[in-house]
């Protein structure tokens, strides 16, 4: 039993060597392979939303700049929080990553007014002045 805890221990150690010979990205590159299977890869949002923005936002031109304006971490944090939001609707967003998805055209307006509504939501709660 001593022999394990030994031997436990010195792995132990040798990993705390290892890690601090290490550069930070090469650190954080490990730790994402091996947490990846537990935590599942993220899907992007970023970009769709940006080109969802671009695209189909010219009628809520306020809405549009502010989302234009934040940067690729902001837009991926409101993004997983809109796809949560809306998996829990029961709102599809298939079509925003993949344009080959199949959806109907008003279920697609659907989205896209509830996406709306979610984001001018998170605006005025971040910019208490925005309209």
């Amino acid at each position: 039993m001593h022999i394990l805890i030994f031997s436990g221990l010195i792995l132990l150690a040798c990993a705390a060597v290892w890690a601090s010979l290490q550069p930070k990205e090469k650190l954080q590159a490990t730790w994402e392979e091996i947490s990846t299977p537990f935590t599942g890869k993220k899907k992007d949002w970023s970009t769709p939303l940006k080109s969802w923005a671009k695209a189909s936002l010219v009628a809520e031109p306020e809405l549009q700049k502010w989302l234009l304006s934040l940067s690729a971490e902001g837009l991926q944090g409101l993004g997983e929080k809109l796809g949560e939001f809306c998996a829990d609707m029961n709102v599809n967003l298939d079509w925003l990553h993949d344009a080959q998805a199949k959806i109907t055209p008003e279920a697609k307006k659907a989205a896209e007014e509830t996406m709306i509504d979610y984001c001018k939501m998170c605006q005025k709660a971040v910019k208490p002045n925005a309209k």
